[in-house]
């Protein structure tokens, strides 16, 4: 697609140049006319050369008929000239309109793109900070518990009290993998917001940072449409960034 656009771009390039060529070339006519004009007038108006106006071209002889009839010519030639210019000049003119119209429209289409781009690349870099949040937690915690289920099964028969210490610690670090998979779970898609209005899944969702943090949330809300004209996704959107600006904090 970009090349079309290229090869669009490059195409009214030359036809504004072409339309530029056809406008300088249309005045450098209409000089030549005027000049040829006042030496019609001169030639005219010379001694003895009045009686040319009314004479016709096959009773004009001498110098100044051969010479009134060159520039007759020339101007004819120039006037024909003049009007095939002015004929392309209509042509360009709407060959550029189209290419310029052609030109904005693909534009359009390629922010379109490109704002569907951005959507995508905001989902994968979503997609990858959850995968190292539980790679970093959840995965490494079991990775650890298998080491010691290992260290108990060969301890069990020897040294029953260090395996019920280890069985414990065991359990403890199930219990922190499930509250981390529940925050995943939740921050991803809070269960609040499906029963909740806004303003009350937003307090939910302090209310949940705070309990499983040390952070003490304060906050206001001034907008007194929340609950009427908020549209689901951007509800979603704007606690999501508070979370976001929470775990940060």
């Amino acid at each position: 697609m970009n090349d079309v656009v290229c090869f669009i771009e490059d195409e009214l390039k030359q036809a504004e140049t072409r339309q530029k060529n056809n406008i300088e070339r249309i005045h450098s006519i209409k000089l030549d006319i005027e000049f040829i004009n006042k030496a019609i007038s001169q030639l005219v108006n010379s001694k003895d050369s009045t009686q040319l106006l009314f004479l016709p071209s096959d009773h004009i002889s001498g110098f100044e008929g051969q010479e009134l009839e060159r520039l007759n010519k020339e101007k004819e030639k120039l006037i024909q000239e003049e009007n095939v210019m002015d004929k392309d000049i209509i042509s360009y003119d709407k060959r550029i309109l189209q290419l310029k119209e052609y030109l904005n429209n693909k534009n359009k289409y390629f922010k379109i793109k490109q704002n569907q781009l951005d959507v995508l690349n905001v989902q994968e870099k979503e997609r990858q900070r959850i995968a190292r949040a539980i790679h970093d937690t959840v995965v490494q915690n079991m990775s650890a518990m298998i080491y010691k289920n290992e260290f108990i099964s060969k301890i069990l028969d020897t040294d029953h009290h260090r395996a019920k210490i280890e069985l414990d610690s065991c359990n403890h670090v199930l219990k922190d993998c499930i509250n981390e998979l529940r925050n995943t779970i939740f921050n991803l898609r809070p269960m609040c917001m499906e029963d909740l209005d806004f303003v009350s899944a937003f307090s939910s969702v302090i209310e949940h940072i705070q309990n499983s943090t040390d952070m003490i949330v304060s906050y206001q809300l001034n907008h007194d449409k929340f609950n009427t004209e908020l549209d689901p996704v951007v509800a979603i959107t704007l606690i999501r960034i508070i979370q976001e600006l929470c775990n940060n904090s």
